[in-house]
């Protein structure tokens, strides 16, 4: 059956299932586009997260806050057994389930500038006299990190010593 809305374009689970390879996990991996990971599959010019479209077919209309959530890990797969509508909630609650979650906070984040060492030093030295510039000059971030370090926004898991 071929339904079409606003949100999703005119085709059918049979079209999609003939453009995958079937996986030993039943996945139906889409050998088609992919943006991030996900099939994507492109009607009059506009592109569809396709999982969220075989979720569609065979799932009905999801809610606004809705999501596509995969049973199976695979981002790649549409097979729509292996969908269910959800929130972002779960979606992350199922990722923390499965070990899938990771945080990259602090250290574990490639783009960290500091450590928590210098996280505890800003800390001290704040109220001593230098200023946020100064500190933020001095450490080479930005001043409202600075400022998310001091009010403990930012850096939250470093404790001082």
């Amino acid at each position: 059956m071929v339904y079409s809305t606003n949100l999703f374009p005119p085709v059918s689970l049979e079209e999609i299932k003939s453009q995958c390879l079937i996986t030993p996990n039943f996945c139906w991996h889409w050998q088609g586009a992919k943006r991030k990971g996900y099939a994507a599959y492109t009607y009059n010019g506009r592109t569809f997260s396709l999982h969220r479209v075989t979720c569609f077919l065979a799932h009905g209309e999801p809610k606004p806050d809705e999501n596509a959530l995969h049973s199976c890990d695979n981002r790649s797969c549409v097979n729509p057994d292996h969908l269910r509508w959800g929130t972002q909630l779960e979606n992350i609650q199922d990722a923390i389930a499965r070990n899938r979650w990771t945080s990259n906070r602090g250290t574990k984040n490639g783009r960290a500038k500091i450590n928590p060492d210098v996280v505890r030093a800003i800390r001290a030295i704040w109220g001593t006299g230098p200023t946020i510039i100064q500190i933020a000059e001095l450490y080479g971030i930005s001043n409202q990190m600075v400022s998310r370090i001091i009010t403990k926004k930012a850096w939250v898991d470093v404790e001082d010593r």
